[in-house]
């Protein structure tokens, strides 16, 4: 009987450990998925919303390439 159990505890002890190890890495794994997905929403919410004139620099650049036409600035373009 002491034999088996000898035997029975470092096989316990590498199955219990493994187990361990196999749910951290799947932890890790789900962690990065949603990480990721986070980030491409992030993104996109970025990309949509509502961005002050003054980081505009393209309006800035249409200014100066119609320096001369001060009466379509107030326009409206579609």
């Amino acid at each position: 009987m002491d034999f088996l159990s000898a035997l029975l505890q470092p096989v316990a002890a590498f199955l219990i450990f493994s187990a361990a190890y196999l749910i951290l890495v799947l932890f890790v794994v789900i962690c990065f998925v949603v990480a990721s997905c986070f980030c491409k929403v992030g993104s996109l919410a970025w990309a949509y919303t509502v961005k002050s004139a003054s980081l505009d620099h393209s309006v800035i650049d249409q200014i100066d390439g119609h320096a001369d036409s001060g009466s379509r600035l107030g326009s409206v373009q579609r």
